[in-house]
């Protein structure tokens, strides 16, 4: 994930003697950059201060100084992703921003403290929770294929799929937020038509959080726009992961389905769009191949939205150490 550091903090929070949550915090982000779980951003005259620390040694210097080669590529891609973090000098309220960038993008920011990454755990590896494994790695699938596009190209997708089980995804998400970094959480809305309410797994997740964040963590639920995940699949997916010979009937079903006025977001799809099928149909193919089907034709909104969600939870660098 893009974590972006608060320029006060140079006047705030790196003057010697460094207070140990400080000093743990900035060891436990160097380590995070230095292993390739997060992408740090910050100005150079920031990095260049963590750099000359003498309480944090030589390695850690090693390690900012590393991360400094990247920043400018860092910081130009705080437009571009729809969530990052952006770190705060200690004693800064926690807090959640939904907004939308100069480039016109809807994006989640979540403002923490300094101290909250002197826990290790803090800066682990973004983990995304689904329903079920299988939607899990549907979407990791989809946020690689827009990692091949610009501005993401090169850069890598580190997202840990994590199985909500269904019924109990509301415990296992809050169970991650207590023991992951960022967390994501992606739910299909079980809406009949537009007006109908919530399914009971998405309801049971909000009911957890403020909004959709939950609070004092980098921690947020999404829940789609429309029925399921297979609304939002693009027909040459679906159609290549299916065996040859239904091939035919099977794409009039699913173009009839998807151009049905007004019924093709609610639609019940479960009967033509085998999930598994895609799903490892997807996990098969190269990321170039990947980006192909997914840009074959017109991306629907919601679905660029939700992987490009993704991909920004997952963002790291190029090379990681571990």
């Amino acid at each position: 994930m893009l974590i972006v550091l608060s320029e006060s903090l140079r006047t705030r929070d790196l003057r010697a003697p460094l207070a140990p949550p400080v000093r743990d915090a900035l060891l436990n982000l160097s380590t995070a950059a230095y292993e390739g779980k997060h992408l740090l951003a910050g100005t150079r005259l920031l990095f260049g201060d963590l750099q000359q620390l003498p309480a944090l040694g030589p390695v850690t210097a090693g390690r900012f100084k590393e991360a400094s080669t990247v920043t400018a590529e860092a910081l130009a891609l705080r437009d571009s992703v729809t969530a990052l973090i952006r770190v705060e000098p200690v004693g800064s309220t926690p807090s959640f921003e939904h907004l939308t960038t100069a480039t016109g993008v809807a994006q989640f920011v979540f403002h923490l403290p300094l101290d909250h990454f002197a826990d290790s755990a803090r800066v682990g590896s973004s983990c995304l929770v689904g329903e079920h494994l299988r939607d899990v790695t549907t979407y990791i699938a989809l946020a690689e294929a827009v990692a091949v596009r610009s501005p993401y190209r090169g850069l890598r997708c580190t997202l840990r799929a994590v199985d909500g089980h269904g019924g109990e995804t509301h415990q296992t998400f809050l169970l991650s937020t207590e023991q992951e970094g960022a967390v994501l959480c992606i739910v299909d809305s079980d809406r009949a038509d537009a007006s109908s309410p919530l399914g009971s797994t998405a309801t049971k997740l909000l009911s957890c959080c403020d909004g959709v964040w939950v609070r004092d963590k980098a921690a947020v639920v999404h829940v789609l726009p429309c029925r399921e995940l297979e609304n939002l699949l693009p027909a040459k997916l679906v159609l290549d992961a299916v065996p040859t010979d239904p091939k035919d009937t099977l794409r009039n079903q699913v173009v009839s389905q998807q151009h049905r006025l007004g019924l093709a977001d609610f639609a019940e799809l479960k009967h033509l769009v085998k999930l598994p099928q895609i799903s490892e149909h997807l996990r098969k193919l190269t990321p170039m191949k990947r980006a192909e089907a997914y840009f074959s034709e017109p991306i629907p909104p919601a679905l660029r939205e939700v992987s490009t969600l993704a991909w920004s939870f997952g963002l790291a660098p190029r090379r990681g150490r571990t």
